[in-house]
């Protein structure tokens, strides 16, 4: 397998483990509650009470996207 010739395709191969795709989503997630709640008490402007739930959406996405790849071996 070190010398480069390997005969499985690339679709067959997995995804190495990479804590950032693992974690990332989490932090999406509490970056986007941190927005929404700065923003509510009015410290950042009011675009930022769309802009946080919207993030915390994608975070939550994203951490189900990268269980279902997971599970398919992706």
């Amino acid at each position: 397998m070190s010398d480069g010739n390997d005969s499985t395709p690339r679709r067959f191969r997995r995804m190495r483990f990479s804590p950032l795709r693992d974690l990332l989503p989490w932090v999406a997630v509490a970056l986007g509650i941190v927005v929404a709640i700065r923003a509510l008490t009015g410290s950042m402007d009011p675009i930022f009470l769309v802009l946080g739930p919207a993030l915390s959406v994608f975070g939550i996405a994203a951490f189900f996207f990268v269980r279902w790849m997971g599970r398919r071996g992706m």
